[in-house]
């Protein structure tokens, strides 16, 4: 019994020795290898995607945190007008920045900078002494008499960067048209905003290798990059007249004293804006930025942006539908007793009392409100909606101006009669000065509406032109022996009520509106042009 038991002790604690073959050794080992070998792959794959795929990005990257940048700005084209007259052009200004690692004397530097460009000395200071800071802007646009004689100094930590800075010639003139810059040369408004990019052109910059607290390593590398200067911008504007229509304005300013008056000048056959003018303006060498809300009042341009009731000078689209439609003639006769019943509502005339039996062209001379209900009560809704909507009335004109507004008039189906009357003598709609004016000459140039340019074409510095801006024609709406019968009927018009409006040698025809002012035509009649169309608005 005791050997059994010894027996099976033994036989518990001693194991049987294992016994490994050929076969399973090699399989340990290629999965080992397997394994290595992944790993391998792995690491190729990264070193591959960080030398080929990313290498570009990630050399950017080690660039900047090596090199130190200056900003080389590019130089902004000029805008001149048609005759090629300087309106905007761009100098040569330098911006000051400190690097305060490397400043020796920051105390020095602070007094000699806050003296030489008027800033103040404990803002020059601190910058001077942060050292935590690897570069601080010191002062925009100096002048370059003052740039080199900062430079003759020779200040270590002390840098200068060229930028580019605006000047007006005519300062006032076409202050809402041209618009202005940001303090970092980025068009705000006007031309300079809409064409922001053309002008714009594209930056430079100029780079230095410096070591890990920001200072320039001595014998380094220098990378320049040239900027790109912008285009020069020719606008149709001619200075002569726009100097003429805002000396006008000025004269009904100070006989006035209207809260704001504009005018426009375009050409009837192409709508090139000429002139426009809006009171009251700025000097766009001294845009006040201080007080942000009169700023923005004073650089809207009131021609586009907004809208309002035309009155008399809106009957002209309401007779020139009629005379297409055959509705009516210069000879045909109207009676005003100073009202019409419509709809049970009694609509007056601007005559009280009634201007009486009258032909065509008396209605006209006499801007009749009773005659031009008729007229659009004959055409009907239908009729007159479709030809306002030729005339461009519903829409914006197209303009290359930032902001511009559409008309405004009552949904078709709303309309009531008694509204369509009373848009016929041009209330119960709204219009845009810009989008009046340019309608008006569509009328009287043979029936082609024209949208209005103000852009004539761009080219670079070494006068190529670039791109040229086409006279794209929006719609048709009369035809010439309309067009040719409302040109005599608005030159009658004048005869009567525009005694002062006589320029000798030319044929001056208009519609007067609400207070019409006749002694500046004369004023006007110096631009000289062939046949020149005058309206006035209150």
């Amino acid at each position: 019994m005791f050997a059994t038991t010894s027996t099976s002790y033994l036989e518990a604690i001693i194991k049987p020795k294992i016994e490994y073959s050929t076969f399973s050794i090699q399989k340990r080992l290629l999965s080992l290898i397997m394994v290595i070998a992944f790993i391998f792959c792995l690491l190729i794959i990264r070193l591959f995607v960080l030398q080929v795929t990313s290498a570009e990005n990630m050399q950017l990257k080690a660039i900047e945190q090596w090199v130190r940048t200056l900003p080389l700005t590019a130089k902004r084209g000029q805008v001149v007008d048609r005759n090629g007259n300087i309106l905007a052009i761009s100098y040569t200004s330098y911006d000051v920045y400190l690097r305060a690692k490397e400043i020796k004397e920051p105390l020095k530097v602070a007094k000699y900078l806050s003296e030489k460009l008027s800033i103040d000395f404990e803002t020059v200071y601190t910058k001077a002494k942060d050292v935590f800071i690897s570069e601080s802007l010191i002062k925009l646009n100096i002048s370059e008499d003052k740039a080199l004689e900062i430079c003759k100094k020779n200040f270590d930590g002390v840098y200068l960067s060229e930028n580019i800075s605006r000047f007006y010639p005519y300062g006032k003139l076409l202050s809402q048209v041209l618009g202005y810059l940001t303090s970092d040369s980025i068009g705000q408004s006007g031309i300079e905003n809409y064409y922001d990019k053309v002008l714009s052109g594209t930056d430079g910059k100029f780079l230095t290798q410096s070591d890990v607290r920001g200072i320039t390593l001595n014998n380094s590398l220098n990378y320049y990059v040239e900027a790109i200067d912008g285009l020069n911008v020719m606008l149709n504007i001619d200075i002569n007249i726009q100097n003429i229509v805002e000396k006008t304005l000025e004269k009904v300013v100070n006989e006035h004293k209207p809260k704001g008056v504009s005018a426009i000048v375009l050409d009837p056959q192409t709508s090139q804006v000429l002139a426009m003018a809006i009171y009251p303006s700025f000097d766009l060498n001294n845009v006040p930025r201080d007080d942000v809300s009169n700023l923005m009042k004073l650089t809207k341009n009131t021609t586009v942006t907004d809208v309002y009731e035309p009155g008399s000078t809106f009957k002209i689209f309401t007779l020139a539908a009629a005379l297409t439609e055959n509705l009516t003639n210069i000879n045909e006769r109207f009676y005003c007793p100073g009202y019409r019943i419509i709809d049970g509502q009694r609509i007056k005339c601007w005559k009280t009392t009634g201007h009486g039996s009258q032909n065509l062209i008396e209605c006209v001379q006499n801007s009749c409100n009773c005659c031009f209900m008729d007229l659009a009560l004959r055409l009907g809704k239908e009729k007159l909606y479709d030809y306002l909507i030729k005339f461009g009335i519903n829409s914006v004109t197209g303009v290359d101006i930032t902001g511009e507004s559409s008309g405004i008039m009552i949904d078709k189906n709303l309309v009531q009669t008694v509204d369509l009357a009373r848009i016929g003598f041009g209330q119960s709609v709204a219009v845009t000065q810009l989008q009046l004016i340019n309608s008006f000459c569509s009328i009287i140039n043979g029936g082609v509406l024209h949208q209005p340019t103000m852009l004539n074409n761009y080219f670079d510095k070494n006068g190529k032109e670039i791109f040229k801006n086409l006279n794209l024609i929006a719609n048709t709406n009369v035809d010439e022996s309309v067009s040719k019968t409302i040109r005599f009927l608005l030159e009658q018009s004048l005869s009567k009520t525009g005694e002062l409006s006589f320029v000798e040698g030319y044929s001056v025809a208009g519609k007067t509106g609400v207070l019409p002012i006749y002694y500046d035509i004369k004023l006007l009649g110096e631009i000289k042009p062939q046949v020149f169309f005058i309206y006035w608005i209150r």
